[in-house]
């Protein structure tokens, strides 16, 4: 699988990993230790694996933005008479 399709499935994965955590983060006095230790820390060993994944895929977008220079800094005209 080439990266922009890695991309494509697994930037809506995070969202879902995402939406997750924080439904049972804040939910965790209503559900059950055993699902929450699944649902909750097993989501959030995975969507770190996969943040690290996303951004090792795109490290050279990322080093582009930051080896990139800056613009120069625009010069006004000189005042004329007027």
């Amino acid at each position: 699988m080439n990266a922009n399709r890695w991309l494509k499935v697994s930037i809506p994965v995070q969202g879902l990993l995402l939406l997750s955590q924080l439904v049972t983060g804040l939910n965790v006095d209503r559900i059950p230790d055993a699902t929450y230790r699944i649902v909750h820390l097993g989501g959030g060993s995975l969507l770190v694996a996969l943040v690290l994944i996303h951004v090792g895929l795109n490290w050279g977008w990322v080093r582009t933005q930051y080896r990139r220079k800056p613009a120069p800094a625009p010069t006004t005209p000189p005042a004329g008479p007027g």
